[in-house]
């Protein structure tokens, strides 16, 4: 599970990069305002991403903790 997460939290960086490359090169205002709010809906994806993969990897250390 932990790899999965770490998989899909790479590969939203990298689209969050690229909207953002996208944003810099783009002339027309419709088209940035489309694309701020693609960042934007990648940006909360990953918080969401960010907030399992934290749970997970404290449930993945306290499964192995001696008690």
């Amino acid at each position: 599970m932990k790899t999965v997460l770490e998989i899909r939290i790479a590969g939203i960086k990298a689209a969050i990069e690229h909207v953002r490359e996208q944003i810099a090169e783009s002339e027309d205002r419709v088209s940035k305002a489309f694309l701020e709010g693609l960042l934007a809906g990648y940006e909360n994806h990953l918080n969401a991403l960010n907030e399992i993969f934290e749970i997970v990897k404290i449930e993945e250390e306290n499964k192995y903790e001696v008690i």
